[in-house]
């Protein structure tokens, strides 16, 4: 059986910017470069080091735990000699150029990807100039889509539930029914995380649902969340778009 992600280096991300680096700028940009540690994590850290608040630091997304990933953040109103001075666990930094805006979600042309797959001997593996760009496990996590989807039809006591955050666990010790407090402890970015995975399920279930009923040679894969469903006609379906559910809807 073929295998993915046996190494972390098996699995190498590099951001692609959508930003150009200037000589002068009121935010600091800088690669950070990890491995075997999730951005947040290292998002956190860092703000720990610096002593400032997590939401201070800009990411344009969430890497892989389990890959070696290089991205950009910014900050503002530090050194940049201090900045480059913290000593991250399994992460380090660079230093990239200024800009007059911080780096939020989103903020990336895209991202490229070397992938290794091993145990290949016995694997037949079909030419393909196009696949299907489904959201994989990185996006959901354990609980991700199943927490978004609490928040969104606001069940906010099954949300924080479910929930291994340190913040939202001590509110609660103080104020044990107050989960809408508690919600309100986590930067904004990491409640949209939450949302996202929940608009990423339902999307991965509307197109599978679409090409299962109008592809040719479906093939059903499982996941953790339910099947996503692959086609060989792919390129009847090169010009198709799906929007995500919450964006570009009537």
């Amino acid at each position: 059986m073929y295998r993915l992600k046996q190494l972390p280096e098996d699995f190498i991300v590099a951001e692609i910017p959508n930003l150009k680096p200037e000589q002068i700028g009121k935010f600091l940009y800088f690669w950070l470069e990890k491995k075997e540690k999730n951005t947040i994590d290292a998002v956190q850290e860092l703000a720990r080091k610096l002593g400032v608040r997590e939401k201070d630091i800009g990411f344009a997304g969430s890497k892989d735990k389990h890959a070696v990933t290089k991205q950009l953040i910014s900050l503002s109103g530090i050194p940049k000699e201090k900045i480059l001075s913290a000593e991250l666990s399994n992460a380090s930094l660079s230093f990239y150029g200024y800009g007059d805006k911080p780096i939020s979600l989103g903020d990336l042309t895209g991202n490229a990807f070397e992938i290794v797959v091993r145990n290949l001997d016995k694997e037949m593996i079909e030419a393909t100039d196009r696949f299907e760009n489904y959201f994989d496990e990185q996006r959901f996590s354990e609980k991700n889509a199943e927490i978004g989807r609490h928040i969104i039809k606001k069940e906010f006591r099954q949300a924080v539930g479910l929930m291994d955050e340190y913040q939202v666990r001590k509110h609660l010790e103080d104020k044990p029914n107050d989960f809408i407090g508690a919600l309100k402890t986590l930067p904004l970015r990491s409640l949209r995380m939450y949302v996202n995975a929940y608009q990423s399920y339902l999307w991965n279930k509307m197109v599978a649902s679409y090409l299962g009923k109008n592809g040719k040679n479906t093939k059903k894969v499982r996941y953790t969340l339910g099947e996503l469903v692959f086609v060989s006609d792919t390129v009847h379906f090169k010009d198709l778009e799906i929007p995500l559910i919450g964006f570009n809807d009537d």
